[in-house]
Protein backbone atom coordinates (compact mmCIF):
# COMPACT_ATOMS: atom_id res chain seq x y z
CA UNK A 1 0.00 0.00 0.00
CA UNK A 2 3.00 2.31 0.79
CA UNK A 3 4.40 1.63 -2.25
CA UNK A 4 1.16 2.57 -4.12
CA UNK A 5 0.66 6.09 -2.50
CA UNK A 6 4.42 6.96 -3.03
CA UNK A 7 3.94 5.88 -6.98
CA UNK A 8 0.38 8.28 -7.19
CA UNK A 9 1.70 11.31 -4.97
CA UNK A 10 4.64 11.40 -8.02
CA UNK A 11 1.88 11.42 -10.48
CA UNK A 12 0.49 14.74 -9.22
CA UNK A 13 0.76 17.81 -10.43
CA UNK A 14 -0.47 20.49 -13.07
CA UNK A 15 2.59 18.71 -15.61
CA UNK A 16 3.79 15.16 -15.56
CA UNK A 17 7.52 14.53 -16.97
CA UNK A 18 8.77 10.74 -17.43
CA UNK A 19 12.15 10.20 -19.05
CA UNK A 20 12.67 7.50 -21.02
CA UNK A 21 15.97 7.89 -21.29
CA UNK A 22 18.46 10.66 -19.30
CA UNK A 23 16.69 13.98 -19.04
CA UNK A 24 17.82 17.53 -17.49
CA UNK A 25 14.91 19.47 -16.13
CA UNK A 26 14.69 22.86 -14.79
CA UNK A 27 10.96 24.10 -14.21
CA UNK A 28 10.68 27.48 -12.60
CA UNK A 29 7.09 29.02 -11.76
CA UNK A 30 5.65 32.27 -12.09
CA UNK A 31 7.23 33.40 -8.72
CA UNK A 32 10.46 32.44 -10.16
CA UNK A 33 10.59 29.46 -7.50
CA UNK A 34 12.74 26.87 -8.89
CA UNK A 35 10.64 23.56 -8.77
CA UNK A 36 12.95 20.97 -10.51
CA UNK A 37 16.06 21.58 -11.24
CA UNK A 38 17.90 17.98 -12.41
CA UNK A 39 18.77 15.42 -14.21
CA UNK A 40 15.72 12.46 -14.64
CA UNK A 41 16.94 8.83 -15.01
CA UNK A 42 15.60 6.42 -17.41
CA UNK A 43 11.51 5.53 -16.18
CA UNK A 44 11.48 8.10 -13.46
CA UNK A 45 8.22 9.86 -13.55
CA UNK A 46 8.06 13.39 -11.61
CA UNK A 47 4.88 15.69 -10.90
CA UNK A 48 5.12 19.23 -11.47
CA UNK A 49 3.01 22.39 -9.71
CA UNK A 50 3.15 25.84 -8.87
CA UNK A 51 1.92 29.09 -10.04
CA UNK A 52 1.53 29.67 -13.55
CA UNK A 53 2.86 30.14 -15.62
CA UNK A 54 5.89 27.34 -15.28
CA UNK A 55 8.37 27.56 -17.48
CA UNK A 56 10.30 24.36 -18.71
CA UNK A 57 13.80 23.20 -20.32
CA UNK A 58 14.11 19.77 -21.26
CA UNK A 59 17.13 18.96 -21.81
CA UNK A 60 17.27 15.19 -23.98
CA UNK A 61 13.63 16.07 -25.39
CA UNK A 62 13.32 13.39 -27.14
CA UNK A 63 13.81 10.93 -24.32
CA UNK A 64 11.04 12.77 -22.22
CA UNK A 65 7.41 12.66 -22.17
CA UNK A 66 5.09 15.74 -20.86
CA UNK A 67 1.79 15.93 -20.28
CA UNK A 68 -0.46 18.83 -18.85
CA UNK A 69 -3.65 18.32 -17.25
CA UNK A 70 -3.30 14.78 -18.38
CA UNK A 71 -3.14 15.43 -22.03
CA UNK A 72 0.67 14.77 -23.87
CA UNK A 73 2.20 17.38 -24.86
CA UNK A 74 4.05 17.39 -28.39
CA UNK A 75 7.49 18.86 -27.71
CA UNK A 76 8.80 18.51 -31.18
CA UNK A 77 7.97 21.58 -32.40
CA UNK A 78 9.18 23.32 -29.22
CA UNK A 79 12.59 21.47 -29.62
CA UNK A 80 15.84 22.97 -30.94
CA UNK A 81 19.29 21.12 -30.75
CA UNK A 82 17.18 18.40 -28.38
CA UNK A 83 16.46 21.14 -25.57
CA UNK A 84 12.71 21.73 -25.55
CA UNK A 85 11.57 25.64 -24.23
CA UNK A 86 8.29 26.19 -23.15
CA UNK A 87 5.68 27.87 -21.02
CA UNK A 88 2.72 26.09 -19.89
CA UNK A 89 -0.26 27.94 -19.12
Amino acid sequence: MLLFLLFRDLLKGIAVLRAAEPSWIEAVDAGGQVLLQRTLQPGETVGLDGRLPLRLRIGNAAGTQLTLRGEPVNLAPLTRDNIARLELK
